[in-house]
C-alpha cells in the first residue's frame, strides 16, 4: 500500500464495518466512527482504530498495534474500552473497539478552564477512583498458564481517560503498554515512551524497572492536574521536565486543595517509587475514603447530571455529528468497499455488495402470507417490486414405500407363524442363518423303484420216517445254539423226534448287496416324507431246532429280512 495515499474515507467498508467519520487522531493512530448492519435495519455503532497511513509500512508501528489489540482484548472490566476485533483489509490493520459515548477527561477540563471553571473535587475523585479500578484489573491480568502479564500502561493521561455521558469511566489506549507477551520485546535504550509531564522518574532514568506503580505516578499527575488546575512541571518544557525527573527534583506542592487530596497526592507522586501505593487498587481506597472524609458522595450518576448541566454543548455536538454521518451513509447507500488501481492514481469505486444479508427483507402486503424474494443483484429491493403474491407451498413426500414395505415384514412373518418348516427350508435355501439344508430327493427315489426280492415260501414238512434223527445239537447253527442257550426265558427244547425243516435259499451276492444299500436310504427317505412299509412276517423256527426263539432275537437274526442290516 502506498503511504503517501490512503484509502480510508467516510463510506468505505472495512470487513463488515462502513466508515461513517473520523473522530479522534493520536501520535500513531486515527479513531474513526463506525457502523454495522444487519438484516431488518439492525444497525450498531463502533469505534474502529486504524493505523495511519504514513506508518502503515513500519513494522514497528504494526507490531506495537498488534501487541494493543493482543494485551487489552484480554481485559475484562466496566472500567477499561473493550476490544471486540482485529481485522485487516488492503494492507490497513485495523481494532474494534466498543463506542463510548463521551468525551475525554482533557476535554472536558479544557472547557472548563476556559470557563474560568474547575472540575468539582467530588467528580475528580470519582473520575480517578473509577480509572485505578480499571488499571488495577490490567495491572492483574495473567495469561492462560495463570502466569502474571505484568502489565503497566505506561502512557496514563487525561486524554485516555473517557467520562461517557453516563458517567462511566473507560481507560483506553494500551498501545505503548508492557507486558510479558509482547512481540516487540522491550523498550530500546534511549526511547522514551510516553507523554514526559505525566512520565515517573523511573521511565526516563536508565536501568530503573519500570510497574504497576509507574502508572499510580500518572494517576497522581491527573489528580493534580484536576485539583490544583495545572501540571506539577507546569511551564516547563519537555527537555527541563526531564532534567527534573533524573535529577530527583520534586514539583512543587499544590496550594489551595483539601488535606486528605494532599495526602493522597503527595504518595502517588513519591519519587521513590517504594514510598508510593503499592497498586492501583490501593490508591482507589485511598481515593474513596478521601471522598468519606470530605463528606462527598459522588457517584457516577452525579457525574453524568454534572456533564449534562455544565457542558451539554458536548453531548449535544457528538449527537449532531453522529447524526450527520450517519445521514450521509443512508444517503451513500451501497458503501466504497474496494479500490483498484488506474495507472498511477488510485480510484475509489463502489461496486453492488454481493451479500444479500444487508438488504431489506421483502414482505407481502397480503395476510397472512409471506412472499419472500431475493435480487439477483443483491441490491435493496424497491416497494415498485411485483411480489408473488402465492403463499409458499412446501411439497409433501410420499410414504408409500414405507407401507409397502411393513406391508411385506407382516405378511412374511404370519407365512413363518403359519408354515415354520416351510419357512426354515426357505431361510436355508437362501443361505439365510436359522434356515435348515434341503433333503435330496433325487437318488432316494431311485433307490426305492429297486424291487425287494420276495421271501421264498415255506418247504413243505416231510412226513416222518424211520431214518435217524440228527440231534438238535448237531443240526441247529452255532449262533443259534449259543443265542438259545443264553436266552433266560429260553423255553423247554421239542421233542428229539420232531423233523428238521431245510434252509432257506440262499440270495445272491447281487440282491444282498442291493437289499443293504437300499435300506438305509429308504428308511431316511421314509422318515422324512412317507411312512414306513409293514415288515414282512418273521420265519418260523427251523423244525427240530428244539428252542423258540424270543421277539426280539427273531427279527434281528433272520436273513430274509430286507430291514436287517
Amino acid at each position: 500500500m502506498d503511504a503517501a495515499e490512503s484509502v480510508l474515507r467516510a463510506g468505505y467498508k472495512l470487513d463488515r464495518y462502513e466508515l461513517l467519520c473520523p473522530i479522534a487522531t493520536g501520535g500513531m493512530a486515527t479513531v474513526w466512527l463506525a457502523r454495522l448492519r444487519g438484516k431488518r435495519g439492525f444497525e450498531k455503532l463502533f469505534a474502529i482504530k486504524t493505523i495511519r497511513t504514513e506508518l502503515v509500512e513500519d513494522q514497528r508501528f504494526q507490531e506495537m498495534f498488534l501487541d494493543e489489540a493482543r494485551i487489552a482484548s484480554g481485559i475484562q472490566h466496566p472500567n477499561v474500552a473493550q476490544i471486540l476485533d482485529l481485522g485487516e483489509q488492503d494492507d490497513v490493520l485495523f481494532i474494534v473497539m466498543e463506542w463510548v459515548d463521551g468525551d475525554a477527561l482533557a476535554k472536558i477540563r479544557k472547557l472548563l478552564g476556559k470557563r474560568g471553571a474547575k472540575v468539582p473535587i467530588g467528580v475528580g475523585l470519582r473520575v480517578l477512583a473509577d480509572a485505578c479500578a480499571g488499571l488495577h484489573a490490567a495491572h492483574e491480568l495473567r495469561d492462560d498458564k495463570g502466569e502474571p502479564l505484568e502489565i503497566v500502561h505506561r502512557d496514563v493521561s487525561p486524554q485516555n481517560i473517557l467520562v461517557a455521558s453516563t458517567g462511566a469511566v473507560k481507560v483506553i489506549d494500551f498501545g505503548i503498554a508492557k507486558a510479558h507477551n509482547r512481540k516487540q520485546g522491550e523498550t530500546r535504550t534511549g526511547v522514551v515512551k510516553g507523554k514526559i509531564h505525566y512520565m515517573a522518574p523511573e521511565q526516563v532514568k536508565k536501568g530503573r524497572t519500570v510497574d504497576r506503580r509507574t502508572d499510580v505516578w500518572a494517576l497522581g499527575v491527573c489528580l493534580h492536574e484536576l485539583v490544583a488546575g495545572r501540571l506539577p512541571y507546569d511551564g516547563d518544557d519537555d527537555v527541563e521536565v526531564i532534567r527534573k525527573l533524573m535529577t530527583d527534583e520534586a514539583p512543587p506542592p499544590a496550594s489551595g486543595i483539601p488535606d486528605p487530596v494532599a495526602r493522597v497526592l503527595e504518595r502517588s507522586m513519591a519519587l521513590d517509587a517504594d514510598a508510593r501505593f503499592p497498586t492501583a487498587a490501593g490508591m482507589q481506597r485511598a481515593l474513596e475514603a478521601t471522598l468519606k472524609e470530605l463528606g462527598e458522595s459522588t457517584t457516577s450518576e452525579d457525574v453524568a447530571s454534572f456533564l449534562r448541566a455544565e457542558l451539554p454543548e458536548l453531548s449535544r455536538t457528538r449527537r449532531e455529528v453522529v447524526g450527520k454521518a450517519t445521514d450521509e451513509a443512508r444517503e451513500r447507500g451501497t458503501p466504497i468497499t474496494e479500490a483498484r488501481e488506474s495507472g498511477t492514481s488510485r480510484v475509489a469505486t463502489r461496486r453492488r455488495e454481493e451479500d444479500v444479508a444487508f438488504a431489506p427483507t421483502v414482505m407481502s402486503e397480503r395476510e397472512p402470507a409471506i412472499a419472500l424474494r431475493k435480487r439477483k443483484d443483491g441490491a435493496a429491493t424497491s416497494a415498485s417490486v411485483a411480489l408473488d403474491q402465492e403463499p409458499l407451498r412446501i411439497p409433501k413426500k410420499s410414504r408409500a414405500w414405507l407401507w409397502v414395505l411393513l406391508l411385506l415384514v407382516g405378511a412374511g412373518g404370519g407365512a413363518a407363524y403359519r408354515w415354520p418348516a416351510q419357512a426354515r427350508r426357505v431361510l436355508g435355501a437362501l443361505g439365510l442363518p436359522g434356515g435348515t439344508a434341503p433333503v435330496p430327493t433325487g437318488p432316494a427315489t431311485e433307490i426305492r423303484s429297486v424291487a425287494q426280492p420276495a421271501p421264498p415260501p415255506p418247504s413243505p414238512i416231510p412226513a416222518p420216517s424211520a431214518s435217524p434223527v440228527v440231534p438238535t445239537s448237531a443240526a441247529a447253527p452255532s449262533g443259534e445254539r449259543a443265542r438259545g442257550s443264553s436266552e433266560p426265558n429260553a423255553k423247554p427244547h421239542p421233542s428229539e423226534h420232531e423233523p428238521i425243516a431245510e434252509p432257506p435259499p440262499a440270495r445272491s451276492a447281487a440282491t444282498a448287496a442291493a437289499s443293504a444299500t437300499a435300506v438305509p436310504v429308504a428308511s431316511a427317505s421314509a422318515s422324512a416324507s412317507s411312512p414306513l412299509a409293514p415288515l414282512p412276517p418273521s420265519s418260523a423256527a427251523p423244525a427240530g431246532s428244539g428252542a423258540t426263539p424270543s421277539p426280539s432275537a427273531s427279527a434281528d437274526d433272520d436273513p430274509n429280512n430286507p430291514y436287517n442290516n
